[in-house]
């Protein structure tokens, strides 16, 4: 299942506490970029602060006793690279009488919790 990161945020999902999400300890292929951001106001003699953006990452995650595996991938969709494009592919073992070709009920009903 391939979902769109804009109408299905299923990395915020469990910031708010709905599902569980580690990065694989087996993946080498993950990026991450560092960001700074500015102070508001220099004169206050603020610093800014460093932020981590992930562009690639393969995560495990877990949702009502459900285990995925999530790609996350962030990428431009253009030449001229103005259109930037977040893509999340989960993946799941298959259940019961499912098969490979099948989709997953679970996976169904994860992607319409976290787009709501």
């Amino acid at each position: 299942m391939i979902a769109s990161y804009y109408s299905c945020t299923l990395l915020a999902f469990p910031v708010a506490g709905h599902a569980e999400a580690k990065q694989d300890p087996s993946d080498t292929g993950s990026l991450t970029l560092q960001r700074y951001d500015g102070p508001l106001n220099r004169l206050d003699g603020g610093r800014g602060t460093l932020s981590d953006e992930l562009k690639f990452a393969k995560l495990l995650y877990r949702w009502h006793k459900h285990d995925f595996v999530l790609y996350f991938m962030e990428g431009d969709e253009s030449s001229e690279r103005r259109i930037k494009s977040s893509k999340c592919y989960v993946l799941q073992r298959s259940e019961g009488d499912e098969t490979v070709r099948s989709k997953g009920a679970a996976t169904d009903q994860l992607i319409f919790a976290a787009a709501e």
